[in-house]
C-alpha cells in the first residue's frame, strides 16, 4: 500500500508543515517545516526551527537530504542556542556538517559541538569536536553502513576532563553498532604512565563489560589531599559486569599495594605510609556489597557496606560497619587536612 500526498499543509499558530510525495516501501517525499514559535504548537518546547529536505529510497533504509536551522531551543533542562546542519545521505554520497553553538544538558555546559561526515555510506569519514566546560573531545572515525548495521573504527579519540585529565587511545578502536546491539573490541587509553583498557558487548538481553586499570596515580583520586600534601602510590583495578541491562551482575577490585603521604612541616616533614589497600565491589540485581581494607601507618581500617537494588528508581537503603584501630589519632589530620590538633588513640 502507498500513500500519495499531492500537497499537505498543516498550520498551528505561526508554525507550518508542508509535504508532498509518496509514502510506501519506497519513499519519495519532500517536506518543509517553518516553526517560528515552537511553544505555540508544543507546550514546554521553546525556540525556532526551520527545516527542509527530501526522503527517498527504501522505507527501511532511506536516502536523506536535509537542511536544518534552529535557534533558542529549550526543553526542560536542555538548551541549544543555535544549530545549523546540512546532510546528504544517498547511495553514492554521504556528506554532512552539523554545528551547535551554546548548549546545556544535565551536568554539562557546552560552548560548541560540531560533526562532519564525508564519503559514501559504504565508506565514510567522521570527525566530532566537543568544547564544553567540563569536557573536551576530539574524535575521528571511518565506517561502513550496511543496513541495519554500522561498523568501523575510531582512529583517534582524545578526551580532556578537569578532574580526570587528558586521555588518548593507544590504537584504533573497532566497533559494530545497530539499534539492538553494540560491540566494542578491546580499546585502550593512556595518560602518562596510566592505562585503561575495556571491551563492551551490549544487547538488551545480555551485556558483558570488562575493564582493566593499571598504574593510576593515587593523587588523581585524592586531589583535595594532593593540594595540601605530596601523595605517592599507584592504583590497579579490574571490573567485570554481565547479564541483562536491568539485571547486571559482576565484581570490581582495586588495589593499592603501597603509598606515601608527606606533609610539609618545616624541617621535619610528616609522612604516613599506606599499604595493603583493597576495595572490592560485588554487584547484583537485588543487592550490592562493598568492602574497604587499608593500613595507614600504625592504623588499620576495615569498612563494609551493603545496599538494596540500585535500578528500581527508588532510594536504596545502605547499612554497614566500620572497624578502625588508630593508635595515633594525629595521623588522621594527614588524610583530612581540615582537621587540626587531633590527639589520642
Amino acid at each position: 500500500n502507498a500513500t500519495h500526498i499531492e500537497t499537505l499543509k498543516v498550520l498551528s499558530g505561526p508554525n507550518s508543515l508542508e509535504a508532498a510525495g509518496v509514502i510506501a516501501d519506497k519513499l519519495q517525499l519532500q517536506y518543509a517545516v517553518d516553526a517560528r514559535n515552537l511553544a505555540a504548537s508544543w507546550p514546554g518546547l521553546q525556540g525556532k526551527l526551520q527545516a527542509s529536505g527530501k526522503l527517498s529510497g527504501k522505507f527501511s533504509d532511506p536516502e536523506v537530504t536535509a537542511m536544518i536551522n534552529a535557534s533558542d531551543m529549550a526543553y526542560q533542562q536542555y538548551r541549544i542556542d543555535t544549530m545549523d546542519a546540512n546532510i546528504i545521505w544517498q547511495d553514492s554520497q554521504a556528506d554532512g556538517k552539523a554545528d551547535i553553538n551554546g548548549f546545556s544538558l544535565p551536568g554539562l555546559q557546552g560552548k560548541s559541538l560540531s560533526m562532519n561526515i564525508s564519503g559514501t555510506p559504504e565508506q565514510h569519514d567522521i570527525q566530532i569536536l566537543l568544547d564544553a566546560s567540563e569536557l573536551q573531545l576530539n574524535a575521528t572515525a571511518q565506517g561502513i553502513w550496511q543496513a541495519p548495521q554500522w561498523q568501523g573504527q575510531i582512529n583517534q579519540l582524545e578526551i580532556d576532563q578537569p578532574e580526570m585529565g587528558y586521555w588518548i587511545n593507544v590504537q584504533p578502536i573497532k566497533l559494530q553498532a545497530s539499534k539492538d546491539s553494540l560491540r566494542i573490541e578491546q580499546s585502550c587509553f593512556t595518560q602518562n604512565i596510566t592505562s585503561l583498557c575495556s571491551t563492551v558487548q551490549w544487547q538488551e538481553t545480555n551485556t558483558k563489560i570488562t575493564a582493566t586499570l593499571k598504574d593510576l596515580p593515587l593523587k588523581t583520586l585524592l586531589q583535595p589531599l594532593a593540594a595540601e600534601a605530596q601523595v605517592e602510590g599507584k592504583l590497579n583495578g579490574e571490573l567485570e559486569l554481565q547479564g541483562p541491562v536491568d539485571a547486571l551482575r559482576g565484581q570490581a577490585q582495586f588495589k593499592l599495594e603501597q603509598g606515601l603521604v608527606t606533609v610539609d612541616a618545616g624541617d621535619d616533614p610528616l609522612t604516613l605510609e599506606l599499604r595493603d589497600g583493597l576495595v572490592e565491589l560485588h554487584i547484583a540485581p537485588d543487592s550490592n556489597k562493598a568492602e574497604l581494607r587499608l593500613k595507614a601507618g600504625t592504623a588499620s581500617i576495615l569498612a563494609q557496606a551493603t545496599t538494596g537494588s540500585l535500578s528500581r528508581g527508588t532510594a536504596a537503603r545502605i547499612k554497614g560497619n566500620l572497624n578502625a584501630e588508630i593508635p595515633q589519632l594525629s595521623q588522621v589530620s594527614m588524610l583530612l587536612p581540615e582537621l587540626t590538633e587531633v590527639n589520642g588513640r
